[in-house]
Formats: C-alpha cells, structure tokens, sequence
C-alpha cells in the first residue's frame, strides 16, 4: 500500500510545477509521514488528482491502524474474559464436589445426627438450669452470691465454694453412669 501510494504521488505530482513532492523518496517520505498520521507539512500534494489520492490515503492509513489496534484490544479483552469464565468455571465445579459430598449423606446418618442435637440441647438444658439455682454462700458473712463468684459481694471476702453432694455433682453422676450403659 505504501509502494502503491507513493509511486502515484510521485506519477501525478512529480512533473507539476511548484509541487513539493518531486522525487520517489520525496514520495515515499509523504506516505510513511501520512500514513503514520504526523505529517510535518513539509511535502504535500498540490493537484487536485494528487489530494484525492491523498485523501484515499489518509483513510486507509487510518483505518489500517483502527483494525490494528481494535483487533489487539480484542483478543487482550477475550483473553481476560476466558481466563475469569475458566476461573469461575473452576469454582463451581469445587462447588458442585462439596454439595455432592454433602449429598452422599444417608438418612440414617441424618437421623442419628438430630438425636444427638437433640440429647445435647437436652443435657445443656438440664446443666444450666442446675447452675442457675446454684449460690455460693460466703462463709463469713453468709451472702449467697452468684455461681462462679470469687469475691463475697457483701463483705469481700475469698469464697471458698463447697461442692459436695450439690446438684451439679449428682448430675455429673448421672451422666457418666448414662454413657456407661450405652444411653
């Protein structure tokens, strides 16, 4: 295209008097400069013939840098956009792995897990209830004073908690005997 160019530029304006362009290199100097959309106004066409094919030039110039640049930005956004779809592919398919796990799930494994939920919703029940009957006495000025108190709240004093045969104790009791027997 640059060869075609200038080698017409150089057949119309070569033999015009007061053309700028009257050599092939002057030509091939216009064509890379219009081409390369910079020219420096230092050779230009003077005849009609020669700024019609001048302007024939210009567009293809730029529309040879317009496809350039429109198929690089392409394939760059084509590029990102496979390697985020094959990330995401990645991922549902960890996805899908994790609910098929979950699914494999029998229903008696189901059913023993809700009654072991339920028999520890149970026992918590029963320890908190227990527990929150439960005063600690302070020995030397006989306040009761909440569970899992260090401090007499009256006087101050170093609790000294005594433990035996509480509730909490026979619970304890129960419990263990309980998983003993399997229960």
């Amino acid at each position: 295209m640059f060869t075609a160019a200038a080698v017409a530029m150089y057949y119309v304006e070569g033999d015009v008097k007061g053309s700028k362009i009257t050599s092939l290199g002057d030509a091939f100097w216009w064509a890379i400069a219009t081409v390369a959309t910079v020219p420096y106004g230092d050779v230009y066409p003077v005849t009609t013939e020669g700024r019609i094919i001048a302007g024939f030039f210009m567009i293809a110039g730029v529309a040879i840098l317009w496809v350039l640049i429109t198929t690089v930005g392409g394939n760059m956004i084509e590029s990102r956009i496979r390697s985020k779809l094959e990330a995401e592919s990645t991922r549902n398919i960890q996805e899908e792995e994790k609910i098929e796990k979950l699914q494999i799930t029998t229903k008696e494994e189901l059913d023993s897990l809700v009654a072991s939920i339920s028999n520890l919703r149970t026992e918590l029940l029963t320890i908190l209830t227990i527990v929150s009957e439960f005063n600690v006495i302070c020995n030397a000025c006989k306040h009761g004073n909440p569970n899992g108190s260090l401090f007499c709240n009256s006087c101050g004093s170093s609790i000294e908690s005594i433990l035996a045969d509480t509730k909490i104790e026979k619970l304890a009791k129960a419990s263990s005997k309980d998983k003993e027997l399997g229960t």
